[in-house]
């Protein structure tokens, strides 16, 4: 586990961030830090069912779904979980690999034999290397859009790791599967219809609904996701003991309890723009900015994936405060927001974003999706 960022007394936030819930893509590093990640405490049922069922003739269902929200540790579970497989020093009680047979090793150096990984290290590598604009914003929201979509041939190339004959469990990792084409999903169809022996299935996502039909109900699904509030707070207090109660208590809540997530809340940029996206908007509904002008500001400030995942937390506060319901962000002054927008306002601007998220996959101009939600903001 990475240390801990520390906070000064200048500065409620972390400093020197560490990042907890890395986007997809992932490299080979941070895959290596998960193959022997402490067991986290919401995992223990799901860990004991699969490894007491697991055994050389694999007595588990061929393909696993491992689904939840973004942030509640799915994919170091997922990987946990490969190293354990593969070690051959494991023990039925042992709950982590040893880290020093030829099996941990070979998953170390990403030259194990027996696991395949979708995307492939390789084109992680491809993606990492390709030159970025100097001024080009990061996404740190955890709701990106991914750099590349699993295409069919991606698919097709499994094919062969999947019909060949080996000694062992062989284990085929497809992150963020819904990200998969419709041809790639069909291309997957034939492999779930037609299990290999000896051969497990482990399909990631954050948004199962997205998946086919078809492919769902060919998975068994597995919760590695349903985080009581008090378990994330406790890991977040461990994880972060210079930082105070109260703003962990305040991103665990907004996150959903998904402490992850929560953590890499406190050093985003975003984060910290949450009062100035509030006065902005009010200063554009009462003309006091105009649109381009505010549209100009968010596009040099924020990502367009971080000003959207901004304007949706917001909105759900200000749908509570209009309600008269609980909020979470207790450091923001909703009041300022005059008049106050009614709930059809906000379901409107909710649909609004969620179109600019369909929009971005589509590859429309940034500049036009920023624009389109300034619009909408103004009108509300």
């Amino acid at each position: 586990m990475a240390k801990p960022p520390q906070t000064s007394q200048n500065n409620r936030y972390p400093e020197n961030p560490t990042t907890y819930h890395p986007a997809d893509p992932v490299n080979q590093s941070v895959i290596k830090d998960w193959l022997f990640a402490e067991l986290l405490p919401w995992q223990r049922t799901t860990w004991q069912y699969l490894t007491e069922h697991f055994n050389d003739n694999v007595k588990l269902p061929h393909a696993l779904l491992i689904a939840g929200n973004a942030g509640s540790g799915k994919r170091a579970f997922v990987y946990r979980f490969v190293a354990w497989a593969f070690c051959q020093q494991k023990s039925a009680s042992s709950e982590t690999a040893c880290g020093k047979c030829d099996s941990c090793q070979w998953l170390i150096a990403n030259t194990h034999p027996n696991l395949y990984q979708i995307p492939s290290l390789a084109s992680v590598d491809e993606i990492e290397k390709k030159p970025k604009k100097t001024n080009q914003l990061q996404d740190q929201s955890p709701v990106q859009q991914h750099p590349t979509l699993i295409k069919i041939d991606d698919i097709r190339q499994l094919q062969p790791f999947v019909q060949q004959s080996s000694d062992g469990v062989r284990i085929v990792v497809i992150h963020q599967a819904d990200s998969m084409t419709l041809g790639a999903s069909n291309a997957l169809l034939k492999t779930l219809e037609e299990p290999a022996p000896n051969v497990l299935l482990f399909l990631i996502s954050d948004t199962p609904s997205q998946l086919l039909p078809t492919i769902r109900s060919r998975l068994q699904s597995f919760n590695v996701s349903e985080i009581e509030p008090e378990q994330s707070l406790a890991f977040m207090q461990q994880q972060l003991p210079e930082t105070s109660l109260v703003d962990l208590k305040q991103v665990n809540q907004m996150s959903g309890f998904a402490p992850f997530v929560a953590m890499d809340m406190l050093h985003s940029d975003w984060y910290r723009q949450r009062q100035i996206w509030l006065n902005s908007w009010q200063a554009v509904r009462s003309g006091n900015r105009g649109v381009i002008q505010a549209s100009d500001y968010w596009q040099k400030t924020l990502s367009l994936s971080d000003f959207l995942y901004l304007s949706q937390l917001m909105l759900v506060d200000i749908g509570n405060t209009v309600s008269d319901l609980p909020i979470s962000q207790l450091d923001i002054q909703f009041d300022k927001l005059q008049p106050k927008p009614d709930l059809m306002a906000i379901l409107h601007l909710q649909n609004v974003i969620n179109q600019i998220w369909l929009d971005k996959r589509q590859h429309i101009q940034d500049k036009l999706c920023y624009d389109k939600l300034i619009n909408a903001l103004q009108m509300c």
